[in-house]
């Protein structure tokens, strides 16, 4: 498992034909469903699947205990 230590505020969703962006609301504690950034395009989803790897690469690795 790989963890993050800062609040992102977002959800991002990639597969290899969608992308889904969601982010909070300016107050930061309610996620907004309202507004989203969905995208069949392919540069897209090539950038969400850039996204996705930066903040994999933030990430540190911790093992989780059940």
């Amino acid at each position: 498992m790989n963890v993050i230590d800062e609040d992102i505020k977002a959800g991002l969703i990639v597969t290899d034909k969608r992308l889904s962006l969601s982010l909070y609301k300016k107050d930061g504690v309610e996620y907004d469903i309202t507004t989203g950034l969905f995208s069949l395009d392919p540069k897209g989803i090539e950038w969400g699947e850039r996204l996705f790897g930066y903040c994999k690469g933030q990430a540190e690795s911790t093992k989780m205990q059940i």
